[in-house]
């Protein structure tokens, strides 16, 4: 009888030093998810600013064939009007000559 009441007594002790165990263990669990979720939090918000840079970088590429396309519109009205500024002078120096 006594070895029933030492073994029943032993066997509550392992029962509580296991259920302590499981509860640090759960305890670790729920850690180690919460940092898992911020770097989730964090790999999201990496990708975010990459798609932000990348769509940055887009819109710079088209910025710029706009402006070269702009630019050379303007160098072709440019001599457009060196030719007009050139048959002024000439009419201008026809003017003059008389």
């Amino acid at each position: 009888m006594e070895r029933s009441v030492q073994a029943g007594q032993q066997y509550r002790e392992d029962s509580d030093y296991i259920g302590q165990a499981m509860e640090e263990y759960n305890g670790r669990v729920e850690r180690l998810k919460n940092a898992i979720d911020q770097i989730a939090v964090s790999i999201s918000s990496i990708s975010s600013s990459i798609d932000g840079a990348a769509s940055g970088i887009s819109g710079a590429a088209v910025s710029t064939r706009i402006l070269v396309d702009d630019m050379d519109g303007i160098t072709g009205r440019m001599d457009a009007n060196q030719e007009i500024v050139g048959e002024l002078q000439r009419q201008m120096d026809m003017f003059a000559n008389l």
